[in-house]
């Protein structure tokens, strides 16, 4: 029987796997796949036999960034700093789990679907995986302070700067993103290598090393900084160049703004 659910949870000996399961929408983060996964995370967390996690996305993509649609940004600048801070408050909770997640990047990785493997413990991709980034400048602040800290500051300032730039899986390993890089072919059979390799160490052992590194970045700032980013990506979506951004696109639909965009700037 074919599991439908939006987020598969399963596990191979002590190895856990939480697979994004919508591949007809390239995983997109939409409210129904986010309940989803929030509740493989509990199971992975209440699994006494599982000490890792892989993170994996089914199809052609790891994950398509957040859903189109919906209510759209709230009117209210505080509202939308709130809605902004509850999605980045749920990757921290990767972060903060005394268990390890391991991201496995394949295909696709954009937008918002490029915060998981940051918040993930270690991360591996394929050769040939494309981050992608916003095409329009909508908003900002939210994305390029989670890259900076993934592939410094530079490199997370040219993607913040260009819109539509893209990022491959080899560059993603150069610049930091990601632990090991595999030809696509490989990438599952090396990240369960490395899943193993991790499970063999005691669990008790994990959550220390786990929670003594993070301490080192926390203290250098990264919990703070990438909860600012609710602020800033708050403020950026009321600026007026967004504003007009939002009027091109109701105007002359997203391909034709997108089309201008790339032609004149704002």
């Amino acid at each position: 029987m074919v599991n439908t659910s939006p987020v598969i949870y399963s596990r191979d000996e002590r190895v856990a796997f939480i697979t994004l399961n919508q591949p007809q929408n390239l995983n997109a983060l939409s409210p129904e796949l986010l309940e989803a996964f929030d509740r493989a995370v509990d199971e992975f967390e209440g699994d006494g036999n599982a000490r890792v996690a892989v993170i994996r996305g089914d199809g052609r993509a790891f994950c398509g960034g957040y859903a189109v649609g919906g209510s759209g940004t709230p009117a209210d600048l505080m509202e939308d700093r709130h809605q902004i801070r509850t999605r980045i408050e749920r990757w921290l909770r990767l972060w903060e789990m005394p268990k390890p997640f391991i991201a496995q990047v394949h295909g696709y990785c954009l937008g918002g679907g490029s915060d998981i493997p940051i918040f993930c413990d270690l991360a591996t991709v394929a050769e040939d995986a494309q981050f992608g980034f916003p095409r329009l400048p909508l908003g900002g602040g939210e994305g390029a302070p989670m890259w900076a800290w993934a592939i410094g500051a530079k490199k997370a300032k040219e993607l913040a700067f260009c819109s539509g730039r893209t990022m491959s899986g080899k560059e993603a390993y150069h610049f930091g993103y990601a632990n090991l890089v595999f030809r696509a072919e490989e990438l599952a059979e090396g990240t369960l290598a490395l899943a193993r390799d991790v499970a063999k160490a005691p669990a008790d052992l994990l959550e220390i090393n786990k929670l003594s590194v993070n301490r080192i970045v926390d203290v250098q700032g990264f919990r703070t900084s990438v909860l600012f980013a609710a602020e800033w990506s708050a403020i950026a979506h009321k600026s007026p160049s967004a504003q007009v951004m939002k009027g091109w696109i109701r105007d002359l639909g997203l391909k034709e703004a997108i089309a201008r965009y790339n032609r004149d700037g704002v």
